[in-house]
């Protein structure tokens, strides 16, 4: 079927595109007008809101006299309006009433049909005179006062004469008289011309106009001197304004009345009122002071139609007009009709692309041979606005356009205007959405009509009928039509793609990728994306060697006027900024937002980080360091080893480096962002630069420099995703998850590290939220202590210092240590140690530590050398609760000995550990046994930890923190002081040996079993998409994953399980490794046995079987050399793709069967209009010459190879 044949509309017949109020001569147009109104459901609300509210006013008084229509170019505001005057004027048109003619275009079946019909048949109760013209159009209406503008046209609807002062002083006097049909015919017979003919130039025949004046009322004018004094006394005097004016209404309505014995009414269609308006407030408030006077003077007699472009807001904002007088005016205009794309949409459906039964189900049958492909290809892609969705019923709506070409159209010529300096003024164009989707259907370049269902309009189309019109400058449009002779190879691709950049750019929210631009020169549903791109990327090469086309951002952009130079001052700054001490400058702009976070979290709370970026700071909070290097040194020679080894230094063991991956592009994607920004700055600054320049580069600052900075930042992310993360001499990269950004993903990997840098915090893992009144509490020993206090552990529950509390035991063993070492301990240097690594506890909290121990004579503070030991001592309290008074005092930890059954229970402990009772009851031996003892343990605890950092091996938090403790009371070398902390720490010490012990035994007899089961584990954990969901495998993978995250590996009975899941696993793998290799080869093998009968079907030579089995054997013979369970995994995919590609290459040979398309003509395009300069031809040789002529150019550019395009 041919696309001509799809149409229900007479689609070559071309419809006028332009509604013209003020055309009401020409009945038969007027008829057709109405009988071709398309009532769309939006109309139909405006309809009956309208005609509801102005037939109540036939008999009830109103202020709400003004409907304000607003709407972009060929949006049918127009229409309305004038459909509005003629059915409250329901003039005659063709022996019908007017109100009849539009009856019969309302939908039936809908609900606001019968109200609007009831309206309707009211409109004959009430007169109406409607007075409808294009107010911008009007003579002089720029510069003439709103109420003179109304009253000369109210004037010449009465038939004066086009001279206002002597309608308004001789006509209009000699009318209310009776005398005016007499002054008339006087007048025609002085002149021996028709009234009709002379009105409009009063000047001409001012004698004898002024003899029949006074013949007409000579007991007011005696001589022409009296009619020439009258006229200039009133020229003098009078001054019409708003109020005259709406009184002289007035008195016409009043006449009417009692002359028709029914309400009357005056009605004015202004429409394009805001071209007229622009930006000039004066104009604004005219309208504003005659609708006022209007509505409070007739009461609803007077009424206004206007149509704008905007809004009724949008044109106070920009008259820059009081948005208090905005108020006032709103008021008065009851209706104000927006109207939309929707609307606009639905016209087109009905008016062009109506298609019959049968077109639309071949439409559907293309569409549904191919939707997924073409829903994809109809879809601009990250639109900055919602579009139209290609979907079955859009596509076969708007088809031969794409559903989102409708949506463009009118943004793209209002923008154009907009740029040409025209605004709206074009008022009249031909470049209406309706004759534009019209032309190009019935007269593109390409003959769409005659062309097969399934061809497309591609938007170049748009851009030749625009320009055609004028609509686009006259320099670009030279420009693109030399494409094909300017470029080297340039051809008519190259051209269309040129002319479609050019047109995009025109609506900022498209971005104006590769992908974009390859669905907008679509022009057959049988295209597919990957081929397009391919066939334009050359093109957009060659015009960005040109110089005509710049990248930007991953976007393409087409360059005119100052926009070439600037690019031009880009590449020039490119030049000389292409070194690394620029573009490491730059990349510190960057810091803020490198990490794209600032804290951590860890149990519950979060931990603030410094965070340096390229090693410029971001943030400079914290007491761990995250030092992230971006692809820029990468590029520069930063390697990981380099960074393995630094992580080793001390001053690293609190900082952790992110290393990104090396991003192809980032390097000229940053030169470009600095080198734009430079010519930027220097436009914007030079005082030289035109403002057009300066303009421009305020533009381009605030749209393309933000999109560079945001590919930047894209791409830095993108090195992040695939950075690898250092800390302590070993690395691993990072696994982002699904649906989860880079920062994300860093932030969640990072904190893995917390429990190694705040090995200490979850001992004390608390924030209190009023630490000052906790200190208070516990000084003063109140019992009952807030539930975030009670969390330290401070007493026990007699009420008495809890020895076993692991803060107070930590403040302990650290003072004691300092004090046995003969070091001072102020409160600074004590709040740092504990709310550093590895502590990270609050200050606050070790300050009530503090005031706990001072409350059961523990510790004593020194302020101002001077020993305070009294807990309710007004000074002791204010320097505990204020923390700069707290950092300068000197806490001091008292001398305390060693009760008898403080020595029986850490012997008892030490005998259980050691397995010795040959051990001394005194603090000595006891302090001497715990040493001997910790050597042993940490000796194994060391090798335990180097082999699971290499092994991966999960810690139970039981051996860091034993482990922890014992290094601690190695520290104290005073026996009492240890005894006392060994006694207080006994239970932590404890589980910690026997943890330690545990993991040293596991290491020894199953280490490498480990080793082996994580790599299985990672292994299956790559397949496991693949997996039975209720299998071995998938048991051991859950319960593997579980006791890693718990660290119970080494528990004897989790492990022994384990290795029972493992071997459950094992079994179900290997079938599946077998199952996964059959279902490949049988696929395989179905394959290569239907190649012969698909040869068949697409009626090609069956000598192709061997070519097109020959991937499909070489795989067969490789199969049992396959090995890793990712790898035999993917056999039944891999199959898949061959079965694929198997298609693809059997369409490939059909194609080279085919013969190749003609190769496409370059188009001449010939300006008729040149060959005509003479408008009048005078006889048939003079037109045979100029014929002559033209025949000759056409025939000389077809025998060149060239198609001839006539505009």
């Amino acid at each position: 079927m041919l696309i001509k044949e799809v149409f229900a509309t007479k689609i070559h017949e071309k419809i006028d595109p332009v509604v013209k109020v003020g055309e009401l001569e020409n009945e038969a147009k007027l008829a057709q007008e109405l009988n071709s109104y398309v009532v769309t459901p939006q109309i139909e609300i405006y309809l009956e809101d309208f005609l509801e509210h102005y037939t109540d006013t036939f008999y009830n008084e109103t202020g709400e006299v003004g409907v304000w229509i607003s709407g972009y170019f060929g949006s049918g505001k127009s229409y309305l309006a004038k459909i509005l005057g003629l059915l409250t004027e329901n003039r005659q048109v063709q022996g019908f009433d007017a109100v009849e003619l539009l009856q019969s275009r309302l939908d039936l079946d809908s609900i606001r049909t019968n109200a609007i019909k009831r309206h309707l048949s009211r409109m004959n109760q009430c007169d109406a005179q409607v007075m409808a013209f294009n107010i911008n159009s009007l003579s002089d209406s720029r510069s003439t006062h709103l109420a003179r503008i109304l009253l000369s046209q109210f004037f010449k609807s009465k038939g004066y004469s086009s001279n206002l002062l002597y309608a308004s002083v001789i006509e209009s006097e000699l009318d209310k008289l009776g005398k005016l049909s007499d002054l008339y015919l006087k007048i025609e017979e002085k002149t021996g011309r028709n009234w009709e003919d002379i009105k409009t130039n009063l000047s001409f025949y001012q004698t004898p106009v002024n003899q029949a004046v006074c013949e007409t009322a000579p007991d007011v004018f005696t001589c022409e001197d009296d009619v020439l004094n009258a006229l200039r006394t009133a020229e003098q005097g009078e001054f019409f304004n708003v109020q005259s004016l709406v009184q002289i209404l007035l008195r016409e309505i009043e006449v009417r009345q009692k002359a028709l014995n029914k309400p009357c009414r005056i009605v004015f269609v202004l429409d394009e009122t805001g071209q007229w308006i622009e930006d000039e407030s004066e104009k604004l408030y005219q309208l504003q002071a005659l609708v006022e006077e209007a509505a409070k003077e007739a009461r609803g007699k007077i009424w206004f139609v206007i149509t704008t472009h905007e809004d009724i807001g949008s044109i106070y904002q920009n008259a820059r007009a009081l948005q208090a007088d905005m108020k006032k005016i709103e008021s008065r205009f009851r209706f104000k009709f927006s109207l939309t794309t929707e609307n606009i949409e639905e016209v087109l459906k009905e008016r062009i692309f109506k298609k019959t039964i049968s077109g639309a189900d071949e439409v559907k049958d293309v569409y549904n041979r191919n939707s997924g492909i073409l829903r994809d290809l109809g879809e601009l892609k990250n639109s900055g606005q919602k579009l139209p969705s290609c979907d079955e019923d859009n596509f076969v709506t708007f088809y031969p356009f794409m559903p989102y070409h409708i949506h463009l159209i009118p943004d793209i010529v209002k923008s154009l205007r907009s740029h040409g300096g025209r605004g709206e003024q074009l008022s009249g164009s031909t470049r209406t959405l309706l004759a534009v989707t019209q032309d190009i259907i019935s007269s593109g370049r390409r003959e769409y009509l005659d062309l097969g269902v399934g061809e497309l309009v591609s938007f170049d189309e748009i851009y030749a009928n625009l320009a055609d019109d004028a609509e686009i400058p006259p320099d670009v449009r030279r420009e693109l039509d030399r494409i094909s002779e300017t470029i080297h190879e340039g051809k008519l691709l190259t051209q269309r793609v040129a002319e479609t950049l050019y047109l995009i750019g025109e609506v900022p929210y498209i971005p104006r990728t590769i992908d974009n631009i390859a669905r907008l020169v679509l022009q057959s549903t049988e295209e597919d994306l990957s081929r397009l791109v391919s066939m334009i990327q050359p093109e957009l090469d060659k015009l960005v060697e040109a110089k005509l086309v710049a990248v930007i951002g991953g976007e393409y952009e087409y360059l005119t006027g100052e926009r070439r130079n600037f690019e031009e001052a880009v590449r020039t700054s490119e030049a000389q900024l292409n070194r690394f001490q620029y573009k490491a400058e730059a990349m510190g702009g960057f810091a803020s937002q490198g990490l794209g976070f600032s804290t951590v979290p860890y149990l519950g709370n979060e931990f603030s980080v410094k965070t340096f970026f390229d090693d410029s700071p971001a943030n400079r909070r914290g007491d761990v360091e995250i030092r992230v290097y971006s692809p820029l040194q990468v590029i520069a020679g930063k390697k990981l080893v380099e960074l393995e080894n630094e992580s080793l230094y001390d001053e690293n063991k609190f900082t952790v480096f992110i290393l990104s991956d090396s991003v192809p592009g980032f390097d000229p994607e940053l030169l470009r962002y600095i080198s734009m920004k430079d010519v930027i700055d220097n436009w914007k600054g030079d005082v030289n630069r035109s403002q057009e320049e300066r303009t421009l580069a305020t533009e381009r600052e605030a749209k393309d420099l933000k999109k560079l900075a945001d590919g930047v930042r894209s791409k830095i992310a993108e090195g992040l995703r695939r950075s690898h993360l250092v800390f302590r001499g070993s690395s691993h990269q990072v696994v982002s998850k699904p649906n989860q950004n880079v920062h994300d993903t860093l932030r969640s990997e990072i904190a893995e590290y917390w429990p190694k840098l705040y090995s200490k915090y979850d001992k004390v893992p608390v924030r209190l939220s009023r630490e000052q009144q906790a200190i208070i509490d516990i000084l003063r020993g109140r019992k009952s202590l807030p539930a975030e206090v009670v969390q330290l552990q401070l007493f026990d529950k007699s009420g008495q210092i809890n020895a076993q509390s692991p803060l107070l035991s930590e403040i302990r063993i650290y003072l004691s240590t300092r004090k046995q070492h003969q070091l001072r301990t102020l409160g600074k240097e004590f709040v740092d140690h504990f709310s550093t690594p590895p502590y990270g506890w609050q200050d606050g909290v070790v300050r009530v530590g503090v005031a706990a121990l001072v409350r059961s004579g523990d510790m004593s503070l020194l302020i101002g050398k001077k020993p305070y030991r009294n807990p309710i001592d007004r000074e002791l309290q204010a320097a505990l609760r204020n923390i700069r008074e707290f950092n300068k005092v000197e806490l001091v930890i008292e001398d305390v000995d060693v009760d008898h059954q403080t020595l029986i229970d850490v012997r008892s402990l030490l005998i259980t550990l050691k397995g010795s009772r040959n051990i001394d009851e005194t603090s000595v031996a006891l302090s001497s046994e715990f040493e001997s003892l910790s050597d042993e343990v940490l000796l194994k605890a060391r090798q335990v930890e180097l082999w699971a950092d290499g092994a991966k091996f999960p810690v139970p938090p039981e051996f860091e923190s034993g482990k922890s403790i014992i290094e601690s009371l190695l520290e104290l070398t005073n026996p009492i002081s240890r005894v006392n902390e060994i006694y207080a720490n006994r239970d932590e010490i404890n589980v910690g040996v026997i943890s330690i012990r545990a993991l040293a035994d596991f290491q020894e007899k199953s280490g490498s079993s480990f080793v082996n089961m994580l790599t299985f584990w990672s292994e299956l954990g790559f397949v496991k998409y693949q997996l039975l969901r209720e299998g071995g495998c998938r048991r051991f993978l859950d319960e593997f994953e579980g006791a890693y995250k718990a660290s119970m590996i080494a528990d004897s009975r989790v492990w022994k399980e384990l290795q029972g899941y493992r071997s459950q696993a094992d079994f179900e793998l290997n079938r599946l490794k077998i199952d996964w290799k059959e279902e490949a080869k049988k696929k395989v093998l179905e394959a290569i046995a239907s190649i012969s009968e698909s040869l068949s079907v697409a009626g090609l030579d069956q000598e192709l079987e061997a070519e097109l089995a020959e991937p499909f054997n070489d795989w067969l013979e490789n199969l049992e050399s396959v090995i890793g369970l990712a790898n035999i995994s993917n056999l039944p995919t891999e199959a898949n793709r061959l079965v694929f590609n198997l298609d693809l290459r059997i369409k490939q040979k059909l194609t080279e069967k085919r013969p190749p398309p003609p190769p496409q003509k370059p188009v001449e395009r010939v300006r008729v209009q040149s060959y005509f300069l003479r408008r009048r031809i005078s006889d048939v040789d003079e037109w045979e010459r100029l014929m002559e002529k033209l025949n000759y150019k056409v025939k000389e550019l077809l025998k060149s190879g060239k198609d001839v395009e006539l505009v």
